[in-house]
């Protein structure tokens, strides 16, 4: 008998704010004909907004692909942006000192970061922020994504489109959230059909999430930011979306699987700092001239991440002596 998305997320943050592994989720809502799974050797490529972006301190959704299939060599990146939107406005780069102008457009700048880690798969999670328009800026969101899609889909990367995840009611002062929640719906709706005219995977959070956190208490540190918990069910919510089953993999224990999401966490602060840091503007933006010579100290990072890297590929193996206990 499977059990709920639910009792599965309460499993994980009982026995440990690490144990997202032990989550088993009930199959089913899976709009493509086969569940998505990844592939050895794929390159996993998050984009999306402020969820997106914050996901990489947390670990949770990347640990659960990640220990799904523990003999696949998969890498991620995390490449979200707070406010990203479909047209990439967040990513843009403009700056003019002197004689020297520089204008970088964000979708632009977007493709050139999935085309420099070479992604075979894409995550995108967007919508969250566009749901402000309401329903009269659906269609102009739609032909923003299609417009994106067809920009990744010329790359042929296999792409799951996430549905935004709905907004918490945590009571006055905090203002009701039920209004926006109608807006999100309508937006995950809109990002299902989306994903079902172009072939593409869909994972429901807008639906799946309530269904992992009923009872569950507070997830959230403002009704809008997910809280570490918070990912947590989310992970939890997005594996029941994909239809995945917990017969499908071999646990982890509590103490393995946090060993493995405090490296995830490392991994993914190292490779933020190298492909955004904070003094971007001066070592390869529109001042590079002033302290440009210093960029390549950007490549000494590599190693670094590959050495996290390695220590995921063992850690993502149960091993039979540990898991017995």
């Amino acid at each position: 008998m499977h059990s709920t998305p639910r009792c599965r997320a309460n499993r994980l943050l009982a026995a440990s704010v690490g144990t997202l592994l032990t989550i088993g989720l009930l199959a089913h809502g899976l709009q493509a004909a086969q569940p998505f799974e990844l592939r050895d050797g794929d390159r996993v490529a998050w984009l999306g907004g402020t969820f997106v972006e914050r996901a990489q301190q947390y670990g949770y959704m990347e640990l659960a692909l990640t220990a799904r299939w523990p003999d696949r060599n998969v890498t991620f990146r995390n490449l979200g942006w707070s406010a990203d939107d479909v047209f990439g406005e967040s990513r843009k780069y403009y700056g003019s000192y002197q004689s020297t102008t520089l204008d970088v457009g964000g979708r632009e700048r977007l493709l050139a970061n999935l085309e420099a880690f070479d992604a075979t798969v894409v995550f995108a999670n967007y919508g969250a922020n566009a749901a402000a328009g309401g329903s009269e800026a659906v269609e102009a969101f739609l032909d923003g994504y299609r417009s994106l899609l067809g920009e990744l889909e010329g790359g042929g990367v296999r792409i799951v489109l996430v549905s935004p995840i709905p907004r918490e009611n945590l009571g006055a002062p905090y203002p009701d959230q039920a209004g926006y929640n109608k807006n999100l719906r309508l937006y995950a709706d809109a990002i299902g059909g989306l994903a079902r005219e172009r072939g593409h995977h869909f994972a429901d959070l807008f639906r799946e999430l309530p269904n992992a956190t009923r009872g569950a208490g507070q997830i959230t540190d403002n009704g809008v930011h997910l809280t570490a918990r918070g990912y947590g069910y989310a992970a939890a919510a997005m594996e029941a979306a994909l239809g995945w089953d917990e017969s499908d993999r071999e646990p982890l224990s509590a103490q393995r699987s946090e060993e493995l999401r405090q490296v995830i966490v490392e991994k993914n602060r190292l490779y933020f700092h190298s492909y955004r840091p904070q003094n971007d503007t001066y070592l390869r933006g529109f001042r590079d001239y002033e302290q440009g010579n210093n960029a390549g100290e950007l490549l000494e990072f590599l190693p670094l991440i590959r050495i996290q890297e390695e220590k995921i590929r063992e850690l993502r193996k149960p091993r039979p002596t540990e898991e017995s206990k």
